[in-house]
């Protein structure tokens, strides 16, 4: 009996070593990993599971580079999940519920899969789309229920910033993901028609990268094409611009006065200046 006993406790301790061994283990990804990183095999498996569980949009390329798509699919996990939300950021927690069997599937849940919103519409979504415009600084008034043209502009200028299809009288499904997924307020004072660009930084990939290399090229300080991706050579040519005009100089920031500066300038510099900076990020 004394042996049978050992020998059944012995096969507990074995197992439950197999148990602890195989029990995998999850390394924090962030916003803004490569798919040349060491971690894009990673984040390519994030990938796969938010489309296997219809968070992520399964035309979206599984690259490996983790961006907006990425973080707009984490956040409406997390927050299906009971998580903390903050899309550019998948936990070791997060990802473990993530690739759990019980998982939840989006499967129509509340945030995940909210209508579209329209200009004249009234209702309480319409009050939940402006609370979240209010609490990231696009929009001043009430949220009263009723998509008016202050809640246009509001809505306008949040697709802008993000990149996103600008039309302030619809509020899509994919705007209405982004506004949720939005974890830092991007602007300060309540938009306008014609309101300011907000500040870019180095790295970001956007629609408003673009337009400011387009701008850049046809004064003469960037000879690369307009891919709306902010690296190296962009950097270089909006120090040099901020130098020539009198502006602070820091290649990795774009602030909302320089681009205005830059939407108003006429005459390009009589050569493009070879001086720039050394930003720390290497893509772009």
């Amino acid at each position: 009996m004394k042996r049978l006993m050992c020998a059944l406790l012995a096969l507990c301790l074995l197992m439950s070593g197999l148990a602890l061994a195989d029990e995998k283990t999850y390394t924090t990804l962030s916003y803004g990993m490569k798919d040349t990183d060491a971690t894009a095999p990673a984040v390519r498996a994030l990938q796969d599971r938010l489309k296997a569980l219809g968070y992520m949009d399964k035309s979206v390329p599984t690259t490996g580079g983790y961006w907006s798509a990425t973080a707009t699919a984490l956040a409406l996990f997390q927050r299906a999940a009971g998580l903390t939300v903050n899309g550019k950021l998948a936990s070791a927690e997060a990802q473990k519920a993530l690739f759990a069997a019980d998982a939840p599937a989006k499967a129509g849940s509340q945030s995940a899969s909210q209508d579209a919103l329209k200009y004249g519409d009234r209702s309480p979504q319409v009050s939940a789309l402006q609370r979240r415009l209010i609490e990231l600084g696009y929009l001043k008034d009430k949220a009263d229920g009723d998509y008016g043209p202050n809640t246009a502009k509001a809505v306008a200028a949040f697709q802008q910033a993000r990149g996103l299809t600008v039309n302030g009288n619809l509020a899509s499904a994919e705007t209405i993901a982004a506004l949720n997924a939005a974890a830092q307020p991007a602007a300060t004072t309540a938009p306008t028609a014609t309101a300011a660009p907000a500040d870019i930084k180095y790295g970001t990939r956007s629609a408003a990268v673009a337009a400011m290399q387009r701008r850049l090229r046809e004064l003469g300080y960037l000879k690369d094409a307009a891919d709306g991706v902010y690296g190296r050579n962009t950097a270089n040519a909006v120090a040099a611009f901020q130098r020539d005009n009198g502006l602070p100089v820091n290649g990795n920031a774009a602030s909302a006065a320089m681009l205005a500066a830059l939407s108003r300038a006429t005459a390009a510099p009589t050569a493009v200046p070879t001086a720039a900076p050394t930003p720390t990020a290497s893509h772009g």
